[in-house]
């Protein structure tokens, strides 16, 4: 018996195959595949199990998928790829037993209790307790979910917060709200604070300065990344005003949510932006926007604040689902019974 788990970003879709024997489970397969490369679920789903041997492929009975997107019904329209999918089609068309989606933050938040010291960079120290946590994804898309624990029960809320209205709190951030609405009409917080927004970020910053944005920069196959790479070598002094306006509007952006997660629990970000970003988290340009709550100031400092360093811990909470949950409820167990197998619990 063999279930597939997968994490299907914007960018990036993480596979996993594992297979159960006795009460252990061991991975058999796993890979990445550029998303933006495929025009459907489908095509990808359809590379990635030619890619399996005819025995693995047919020994998959369960599926579970992390995907960037509200699921509803067993249904989901991405929001940053153009791609609809439904869980029963896919069952029917794979000859799969059973499909399940679920949002891609939601499953993330699924691994955030299993995460160690190795696992995290602190960007404020706090007294996390037995309280709320907030998970915000800073990636190709901007996501947020909360963690509450119930009666020793992991209960994680999805959200599609990264889509709530930008609010600029001084004059130059209303006039990045007006250039933002000039170009896309409504503007979220995830048309700014994400791989997608840093770019335009970028332009608006080069507008204000007066200076022409370089070609080098928004021409490059990531720009994202090359916004970054020069901003830390000091080439751009237009990246490296770019780098910590992100910085100063995340921090708000995160401040905010957490407030309304009563996160005292603790935050993580999480995501390769924010990954790439963090030496720029721990500065006083970040903290001071997560701290600039007025009369709530003092509960702020109290949270403690991370980023989560790998950026696969989304496929660690899909195989938790998809492991203790999908198939026979067993506890992930190191497997060693052949070159193949990984000790899934340090995955």
């Amino acid at each position: 018996m063999e279930v597939l788990v997968g994490d299907i970003g914007g960018t990036n879709a993480r596979f996993r195959l594992l297979s159960k024997e006795g009460d252990q489970w061991c991975l058999r397969h796993q890979s990445t595949w550029p998303s933006g490369q495929f025009e459907s679920l489908e095509a990808l789903l359809d590379a990635m199990t030619f890619s399996l041997s005819r025995l693995e492929k047919t020994h998959i009975e369960e599926v579970w998928l992390a995907v960037a997107g509200p699921v509803r019904a067993g249904q989901v329209t991405f929001t940053n790829l153009p791609w609809q999918a439904d869980a029963l089609s896919l069952a029917a068309r794979f000859g799969w037993s059973r499909v399940t989606l679920i949002n891609d933050l939601e499953a993330l938040a699924h691994a955030v209790p299993g995460l160690g010291e190795t696992d995290l960079m602190p960007i404020q120290q706090g007294s996390p307790g037995n309280a709320n946590r907030l998970v915000v994804s800073v990636g190709t898309g901007l996501g947020v979910a909360i963690l509450k624990m119930q009666e020793g029960r992991l209960n994680v809320v999805a959200s599609e917060g990264g889509h709530t209205d930008f609010a600029p709190a001084n004059p130059a951030q209303f006039r990045l709200l007006e250039y933002m609405g000039s170009r896309h009409g409504h503007v979220s917080h995830e048309r700014i604070l994400s791989g997608h927004g840093l770019p335009e970020l970028y332009r608006f910053i080069c507008e204000e300065h007066g200076l022409p944005s370089e070609k080098a920069i928004l021409d490059a196959a990531d720009p994202t990344a090359a916004i970054n790479q020069q901003a830390e070598s000091g080439q751009s002094p237009m990246a490296v005003a770019t780098i910590e306006q992100f910085a100063q509007l995340l921090g708000r952006f995160v401040g905010n949510a957490a407030l309304f997660a009563a996160a005292l629990g603790g935050v993580y970000l999480c995501g390769g932006v924010a990954a790439r970003l963090h030496p720029y988290f721990t500065s006083d340009i970040f903290l001071n926007g997560f701290l600039d709550r007025g009369r709530m100031k003092p509960t702020m400092e109290q949270m403690p604040v991370w980023t989560i360093a790998s950026t696969e811990v989304g496929l660690r909470g899909i195989t938790a689902l998809g492991t203790r949950y999908g198939v026979c409820g067993l506890t992930v167990n190191p497997c060693q019974k052949d070159a193949l197998s990984q000790k899934l619990s340090s995955l």
